[in-house]
């Protein structure tokens, strides 16, 4: 699951730049900022870039997934990029209404990845918490912390406090 997660944050990042809305426009009812996804990264405020922030869920029977992704263009060449993936069992959106935790045998997870020209790295969450306050048909709104690890470096940390999302549920 993480590394999916970490294929993703790539081709997101990939993604941005920040003189292109990649024919996305600027959001439901021309909303230029549809969207928000926010959280302190080490002290500092980490905003994501306007209309790089979705949310989509996948039901089953019996399983439920949400994922949640934001994207910030730092320049042509540098940018960040946050996912946070929630699988529970159950059949209703209302039961993504919840507390999750972040960990190893957590159902939920986060990544993170900043990139500077080819340079890629890399944080998982090693702790902490999500939780999802309002699942409506057009938008996921929670909050959540965490503890992550850099991928490739143990010694590498970072927290996240403070953070807040309304994230654009895709189509």
């Amino acid at each position: 699951m993480k590394y999916i997660l970490h294929i993703l944050l790539f081709f997101l990042i990939l993604s941005c730049s920040e003189n292109s809305d990649n024919g996305m426009g600027p959001g439901p009812n021309n909303n230029p900022t549809a969207g928000t996804f926010q959280f302190d990264l080490d002290g500092d405020t980490w905003k994501a870039t306007d209309n790089f922030v979705f949310a989509s869920i996948i039901k089953t029977e019996s399983a439920i997934s949400l994922s949640l992704t934001a994207s910030k263009s730092i320049s042509s060449t540098e940018a960040e990029a946050i996912a946070i993936s929630i699988y529970i069992v159950g059949n209703s959106e209302s039961d993504l209404e919840n507390t999750f935790s972040f960990g190893e045998t957590s159902t939920a997870s986060l990544a993170f990845s900043t990139t500077h020209g080819q340079n890629i790295i890399s944080y998982i969450a090693i702790s902490g918490m999500i939780k999802i306050k309002e699942v409506s048909a057009t938008n996921i709104i929670g909050t959540f912390s965490a503890v992550c690890v850099n991928g490739e470096d143990q010694s590498d940390t970072s927290t996240m406090e403070n953070g807040t999302f309304n994230a654009i549920r895709g189509m």
